[in-house]
């Protein structure tokens, strides 16, 4: 497949769709041959016409006289290299069909939102700037970046002028970290309250963004590469490579790459500032 587009769509759903019936009555069949190979990028790794698919990668591999003769345990371990390629591949597949999608989202709309996330990464790196025992996290919450950080969306029940958000959590990102980037939130705001008004305000322009988390999940956006591993699902990355954390060249290994966990440890002294300090005095 040299020279040739490795995302284009090449199966249409119904030829898929056809083949998978045939798949059902013999697990064997090919739907396509050595020389028309075909993919079904659109498709799960393991759906039935990529299934069929990895026999006829690895007949194309013995034609070509690319491997020598091979036993069944080193056919299997080809077609299961060609499934884990197939899954990346699909990923950015995914990818390029978000950002076709984006095109098609008003610029406004996607600026607004992209403007937000950009508000809360300057918010919470002032947090870490600002205390010195938070300090350390600097550099690993730059690297995480504002991709790294969850949208939002209006709250459709809201009248105006009182609108609060949606959050949309990234589906890689793990609970542990979440929890750390909520006591950043809790400590910008502590640090804007103020009771020198008669009622209860905030200090310095506009009040704050009203976010709610109902735990809602988005898998839109786009992972961070080269992250703690701690700072990633343990689960989203079981899905994405199997037994990844034992080693292998699969796509957690090679495109996400979690580097050595850090501990997420928030200073004592600051959670009592944040939960305690106001009320007690």
């Amino acid at each position: 497949m040299e020279g040739q587009d490795l995302l284009a769509e090449v199966v249409t759903k119904e030829e898929a769709e056809e083949f998978a019936q045939t798949f059902k009555n013999n697990p064997l069949a090919r739907p396509c041959s050595t020389d028309n190979f075909r993919y079904w990028i659109a498709g799960g790794s393991k759906s039935p016409w990529n299934q069929g698919a990895s026999y006829v990668f690895v007949d194309i591999l013995v034609k070509k006289k690319l491997v020598p003769d091979l036993d069944i345990q080193a056919r299997d371990a080809l077609r299961k290299a060609f499934f884990v390629r197939l899954k990346s591949l699909h990923t950015c597949w995914q990818d390029k069909q978000k950002m076709a999608e984006d095109d098609k989202t008003p610029r406004s709309l996607f600026s607004k939102r992209w403007q937000r996330k950009n508000t809360i990464f300057h918010q919470r790196r002032d947090v870490l700037v600002t205390f010195y025992s938070l300090q350390l996290f600097l550099g690993t919450f730059e690297d995480l970046g504002v991709a790294g950080m969850s949208s939002d969306e209006e709250d459709p029940g809201m009248k105006k002028p009182r609108v609060q958000y949606i959050i949309k959590e990234p589906k890689w990102r793990s609970a542990e970290l979440k929890n750390f980037l909520r006591l950043l939130d809790y400590c910008h705001l502590e640090g804007r309250c103020t009771t020198d008004q008669p009622h209860f305000s905030f200090s310095r322009g506009s009040p704050p963004r009203l976010r709610v988390d109902r735990n809602d999940k988005t898998s839109k956006s786009k992972y961070v590469r080269g992250l703690p591993a701690n700072f990633y699902d343990a689960q989203w990355l079981e899905e994405q490579e199997p037994g990844w954390s034992k080693g292998g060249s699969g796509f957690v290994n090679e495109l996400i790459r979690p580097e050595n966990p850090v501990k997420l440890v928030f200073p004592p002294d600051l959670l009592k500032w944040v939960f305690f300090e106001y009320y007690l005095f």
